[in-house]
């Protein structure tokens, strides 16, 4: 065997391994290919070997693949973050933008009598700027959006992907019946962590 033969049979282990290991955590190669920055098609040559990957494809195949494998085994408790700011409904805009400027928030909690109804985004906000709204008198409750998609603290990250995806929301909220909201999760503080 020539030394083109051996690079040839060691890329179809590689491709078959990452294969295996893609599969085992339930990713389609569309799915995958959201994750990863790779385009589907060439996970597609890859895996069936109708391409030859040069080294950094194969990098950055096996770098999304270890870092949802590692979330596989996270759970939602091991990356919110439990420093989550609210905001009075009747509160003014500037006093909500004030807040969100100071912390580098993107969303704030509206609450009601302490409890949470809503949610303000910084993209409603921007918006209402954009079309020359005059918002900084404005109250919160102006621009508040559904409340987000409540999990427990034992909910898989893994599963936050397709909430995500298919949910079209920006965040989930962290919360049990007995102890109440306990956190906030944002697409990127998944994969920060």
């Amino acid at each position: 065997m020539n030394m083109q033969e051996r690079i040839k049979k060691q890329i179809e282990r590689i491709a078959n391994e990452l294969k295996k290991r893609r599969l085992k955590l339930n990713y389609s190669q569309i799915k995958f290919a959201k994750e990863s920055g790779l385009s589907q098609s060439m996970i597609n040559k890859f895996e069936n070997l109708k391409a030859d990957p040069n080294f950094s494809t194969i990098l950055k195949y096996e770098n999304a693949l270890e870092k949802l494998e590692s979330l596989s085994k996270k759970k939602v408790k091991d990356v919110m973050v439990v420093n989550i700011r609210k905001i009075n409904v009747n509160e003014k805009i500037s006093k909500a933008m004030e807040i969100m400027l100071e912390n580098d928030y993107s969303q704030l909690l509206i609450e009601e009598n302490e409890v949470i109804i809503g949610i303000l985004h910084e993209n409603s906000i921007l918006k209402a700027i954009a079309k020359k709204e005059n918002i900084y008198d404005m109250k919160v409750a102006k621009y508040l959006e559904e409340l987000p998609i409540i999990v427990p603290e034992n909910y898989m990250v893994s599963d936050l992907s397709f909430l995500f995806q298919n949910k079209k929301t920006k965040l989930v909220l962290v919360g049990s019946i007995v102890k109440g909201i306990l956190g906030i999760v944002t697409r990127s503080d998944i994969y920060e962590n």
